[in-house]
């Protein structure tokens, strides 16, 4: 259950804007798991570039 319309929107002002909110929740969820992917991605790419350093180095 979302935390955003605790009480039923009355008006349809109030539909619309719980109904903003929701999307805007919705979009943050979405950039977020996306930032996720991309942090997951350069540490792995970072691992990577580590390892074949140490390879070189012989470390």
């Amino acid at each position: 259950m979302s935390n955003i319309a605790v009480f039923p929107p009355r008006t349809s002002e109030d539909r619309a804007r719980a109904a903003d909110l929701q999307d805007a929740r919705d979009r943050m969820l979405s950039v977020a798991a996306e930032l996720d992917r991309i942090v997951k991605a350069l540490s792995q790419e970072g691992l990577r570039a580590a390892c074949e350093q140490a390879a070189r180095t012989g470390t």
